[in-house]
């Protein structure tokens, strides 16, 4: 038998749903959130409701300038293909095309699968640095997308040479 909560939601009005349906939150003593999913991001995705949460978040971050530092440092210090996979996403969504979401696990067996070293470039196969890029094999403003299949790790030098080409044009195939 499983487990289920009534949403307090306005979308839902009362109905019993699923405890899969609600987010955690430890606060509550069944641990889970008083709305469903649903209704919660209909709720949230309200223009006054997001005006409002983000200027609570900014008077938060102007009342607390230091934590706001070290969880700034926390997420520029941690894996660094998580960063480079999140700005390529938000890169993505700005050139208006499609963003997977992935996980740098997720990118990882990809490329083991594939061959590719996470390591070295994809094009020169030299080794690289610390301020490697991931590039788009076709770039955004051609239509490439942001997945697993269309990414590969690069020199700096290379991703900045490649430009506007494409993985073959770059190759000379």
């Amino acid at each position: 038998m499983s487990v289920t909560k009534v949403c307090s939601g306005l979308t839902c009005g009362g109905v019993a749903r699923p405890a899969e349906d609600f987010y955690k939150n430890r606060a509550r003593a069944d641990g889970l959130s008083s709305q469903c999913k649903r209704c919660q991001r209909e709720y949230t995705s309200r223009p006054a409701v997001r005006k409002a949460a983000n200027a609570s978040t900014a008077a938060w971050q102007k009342r607390n300038p230091d934590k706001r530092a070290a969880t700034n440092k926390r997420w520029r210090d941690g894996d660094p293909l998580n960063q480079r996979l999140l700005n390529g996403a938000r890169e993505a969504r700005h050139h208006g095309g499609l963003a997977d979401r992935l996980s740098p696990e997720i990118l990882r067996a990809y490329w083991e699968s594939h061959g590719i070293g996470e390591g070295v470039c994809y094009y020169t196969g030299e080794p690289l640095g610390d301020d490697w890029h991931l590039d788009h094999m076709t770039p955004l403003s051609r239509g490439g997308h942001h997945g697993a299949d269309n990414l590969v790790p690069c020199t700096p030098f290379v991703n900045m040479s490649k430009g506007r080409q494409t993985a073959e044009e770059y190759l000379g195939g």
